[in-house]
């Protein structure tokens, strides 16, 4: 049992070595203004001598050779454990990184989902078997990216502290995850061809909240449960969503122990805890939610774009649209992207409550 703590608390340690030195290298990258990679390499070895990635950055600046050479995958490669790293530690922070069996799949391929069963019934001696069909469909999850960009002075991104790196590294997560988190249960988030996919919820017929006491949290999650299991009489992969609030609120008003502000249990059913679920209770087929994910971040800087300090930026750009060069300001952007796509399969394998407060 001991072994099994130490080895997971190294594991932990070793991901946020590796986070922060993910946000190291992009600084790094900036600091030697992207001539070349050895010195990018140079820059983050004066700074961080003892780090756990030197390696893997010494690797990176190898000159390529030929394309079966190993020197010219390693080079491409070296730097993907620091990227796992900063995505290994966003995952827990997200909805999707937490919730147990969701049915992944990969970008732009057409997956087949059925939409009606068969017919079936007893048969007697010498009588005919019934003959029907099942009905398909396909569903396909295009490319969708979700990013933003960060805009730091010149001299907080040449900063050595670690302080200026968990700051930037924490920004990141936090803002990526609290935006992805939002989008994936807000109903109130519909589908934008070519840009951005529908909430679970988007669409689905809200169970409204009967009340704030404890007896309506009992009474909401009986309706909850009864409709879903209407639906899906299978709980194989039932899951449920919901703010931590609410959580430790159902957990007293059913008496279930195993329910608490991090998640749990609730009659054997996995719970998962955010507060961007809001007021909503969500029961969900994990299996019936699509998503796809390129298992990586990307992180580009540049000291010479020109942006409009906006966070929701003119599309297209007017005459009147005010642009800033971070050259002349001696700044510098960090662009986060991450690729990543999700939808409901089914129409019945999301069931939520709305307007759940418990006092």
């Amino acid at each position: 049992m001991d072994t099994e703590r130490l080895s997971n608390f190294t594991i932990s340690q070793i991901t946020h070595a590796r986070s922060l030195d993910f946000v190291r290298w992009a600084s790094a990258l900036h600091v030697s203004g992207s001539s070349s990679i050895a010195s990018a390499a140079e820059v983050f070895e004066a700074k961080h001598p003892r780090s756990l990635s030197i390696d893997l950055v010494r690797k990176a600046a190898v000159a390529a050779g030929t394309s079966t050479d190993a020197t010219w995958a390693g080079p491409l490669a070296a730097l993907k454990p620091l990227s796992d790293g900063f995505l290994s530690f966003l995952r827990p922070a997200t909805l999707l990184g937490r919730i147990p069996n969701l049915r992944r799949v990969p970008f732009n391929i057409s997956v087949s989902k059925q939409t009606t069963g068969g017919t079936y019934q007893w048969i007697g001696q010498g009588a005919p078997a019934p003959v029907s069909k099942i009905d398909l469909a396909t569903v396909t999850l295009g490319i969708a990216k979700a990013g933003g960009i960060i805009v730091v002075s010149e001299e907080l991104a040449k900063l050595s502290r670690p302080g200026a790196e968990v700051v930037l590294r924490d920004e990141m997560v936090k803002g990526v995850a609290k935006f992805l988190n939002a989008q994936f249960v807000d109903p109130a988030v519909a589908a934008v061809a070519n840009v951005n996919p529908a909430s679970i919820t988007n669409g689905t017929t809200a169970i409204v909240s009967s009340g704030t006491l404890a007896a309506n949290a009992a009474t909401d999650m009986q309706a909850l449960l009864s409709q879903f299991l209407a639906a899906h009489p299978s709980v194989e992969a039932m899951v449920l969503l919901m703010s931590p609030a609410n959580a430790v609120a159902v957990s007293r008003a059913l008496n279930q122990p195993t329910l608490g502000l991090n998640g749990g249990t609730l009659y054997g059913i996995p719970v998962v805890t955010s507060n961007s679920v809001g007021t909503s209770i969500i029961a969900l087929d994990a299996q019936e939610i699509l998503y796809a994910d390129d298992d990586g971040l990307e992180v580009d800087k540049s000291s010479a774009a020109t942006l409009q300090m906006d966070s929701a930026p003119d599309d297209p750009t007017s005459a009147s649209t005010v642009m800033i060069s971070l050259y002349q300001r001696n700044l510098a952007g960090f662009r986060v992207t991450r690729y990543v796509n999700w939808k409901r399969a089914a129409t019945d394998s999301v069931k939520y409550v709305s307007g759940a407060v418990y006092a």
